[in-house]
Formats: structure tokens, sequence, C-alpha cells
């Protein structure tokens, strides 16, 4: 590609309508940064008006925090270096997503050059209700940029084994069905598990978190929600077996209880009446983020790369 015929471009997706607690500009991969939301067509754009419905419209412009990539092409729509550049966008808000899942309303990326746009859709990402209330209070930048480097070299390096749940993860936040996300995360750390039977599931998890350690991340006010890993795995397997053999799910976990912190009080800010559900799905999504935090950033990406090594791992308490 000579120089001479190429183009700015600059790709944009929304990150996130939760308060970004970092510096903006916040630079987290090579050229990519989190930015202030960018100057959007006015609302009587023909295209604008084509491509987004007035609540889309309202949504976006209300959107704080965007991602955003400038780079240089020929003007060819949908080029390998534009699809290249949409997929590095994504895959970064991806990464965000697992250190902190607050979701988000909106996701399109919009490739721009010069006045021209073109959209890429990308489904609504959802979260869980603790998703929502903690929101960034229990990461870091660092741990951020450790994260998107993980997602990103997982890809690069066509890491099938990492790249599939990473995809369970975001299937599991763009579903519109709670069980279904339950489902679908649950499906994601059993693949990271490499287990077969049930007992596997449970010994390794409880091996490589900890059996006493709390599943959900505290949040002030509310405090430590009183979920342990060794007290779950079990509940957490029944309901993921149920939903994979079309079996009916069990009274016990459709039942009504109270969302309580590690002092036995009621967390209010959890949203009610609570099932045993609801709480499954907490604990499916923040064990999810925990190991995959845990690989991408946490140092055994390595480790996970190498079968046997990784077999081993999982097999001998921490």
């Amino acid at each position: 590609m000579k120089r001479a015929n190429a183009i700015d471009y600059s790709a944009w997706q929304p990150l996130t309508h939760w308060h970004w607690p970092f510096p903006l500009p916040s630079r987290l991969y090579q050229r990519i940064r989190v930015v202030t939301r960018p100057s959007l067509p006015n609302r009587d754009d023909a295209f604008f008006r084509w491509a987004f419905s007035g609540p889309e419209i309202e949504n976006l412009e209300r959107c704080p925090t965007w991602l955003n990539l400038n780079f240089r092409d020929v003007e060819v729509l949908s080029s390998s270096r534009q699809q290249r550049a949409v997929e590095l966008v994504n895959n970064t808000r991806l990464a965000v997503l697992i250190a902190a899942p607050v979701g988000c309303e909106d996701s399109p990326i919009l490739l721009r050059y010069k006045d021209h746009f073109t959209v890429f859709r990308r489904p609504m990402m959802k979260t869980t209700p603790w998703g929502r209330i903690c929101g960034f209070e229990n990461t870091s930048l660092d741990e951020i940029h450790a994260l998107v480097r993980g997602v990103h070299h997982a890809f690069r390096a066509r890491l099938t084994r990492m790249i599939n749940p990473l995809y369970f993860f975001s299937l599991g936040l763009e579903s519109a069905n709670p069980y279904i996300s339950t489902f679908l995360w649950l499906s994601g750390l059993d693949s990271l598990l490499m287990a077969a039977t049930r007992r596997q599931f449970c010994d390794r998890l409880v091996n490589v978190l900890g059996e006493k350690a709390f599943i959900l991340p505290r949040c002030d006010p509310g405090g430590q929600p009183n979920y342990q890993v060794g007290a779950m795995v079990e509940d957490l397997y029944t309901f993921r077996s149920a939903i994979a053999h079309g079996q009916l799910i069990p009274q016990s976990l459709l039942a009504r209880c109270a969302f309580t912190n590690d002092r036995a009080k009621l967390i209010h800010s959890y949203p009610t009446p609570t099932t045993v559900v609801d709480v499954l799905r907490e604990c499916a999504l923040f064990l999810f983020t925990k190991m995959l935090k845990l690989i991408l950033a946490g140092g055994y990406l390595k480790t996970f790369e190498n079968v046997k090594s990784w077999r081993l791992k999982l097999d001998h308490p921490i």
C-alpha cells in the first residue's frame, strides 16, 4: 500500500455507560485508547437516521467513554486492514469487561473516514446486578492492561483453548436469557478446567481458587457477599448439567433466598426477590472472570498454553 494513496481512518466503540475511574485518554493496547465521546453526526444526518433508531442515537450520545483506534488505509470498503481494526477494538473491550463486567447498553463499532461512516453491529452486552453494582471498584488500570495483552495474545497465537472460553464469556453477556447466560459462563469455566466429570469440575475449581475463597468481589455499601467456592461448586455443576441435558432445574435451585454478606446481613442494594439461581448466575460470572484473570493476567498464561503443565496445576491444591 503506497502511503500517498492512504487516508486516515478511525474506529470507535462505546466502552461503557459506567464511570471510567482512570485518566482520559488511557492507552490500553498499541494505538487503542479510551477517550471521551467522539463528535457524532447531527441527528438529521441521513445515514445516522437510517442506521440507528432515535433511542439508540440518544444512548450513543450519552455514553461518556469510547474505545478509539486511528489508522491509515486505502479507500476500499471492508478491507482486511479495516476488519482487523474492528476486531482489535472489539477484543479490547472484551478484555475490559473481564476486568469489570459492567456490560454496555450499546456496542456498534463506527468506522470513520473523512465525513463517511460504516457501522459494524455488535450485540448489547448485559451483565448481572452485582456486576453493575461493583463497576470498576475492584480493578486497576494495570490489571486491565495485563488482561488486554493476554486477550490479544490468545487471538494472535490462535490459542483455541482460550479463544473458545472467551467466546463463551462474550455470548453469555449477549444473551437476554439469564439461564442461558449462566449456562454459557459455566461451560466456559468447564472448558478452562478441562473437566470431564462432576468431581473434576468441583475439585479443580477448589484446587485453583481455594475452598474458602469468596467468589464475588466486595463492594460498599453492602460488604462482602457470603458465597465461597467450596460451598457453591456442587450447585453450579448441578445447574449446568440440568440445562445441558434438557432436565428440569431442581426446585431447590428455584427457591427464594436472601442475598447476604459475610456478617449474615441482607445486602439491601441487591434487587429482590432473589432465588438461588440468581446467586448461581452471579457466582458463574465471577468465577469465570476469576479464572480468566488468573490465566491471562495472573502469570499463568504460559502454564495454560502447555496442556500437561496446566493439568498438573489444576490437579494440585494451591
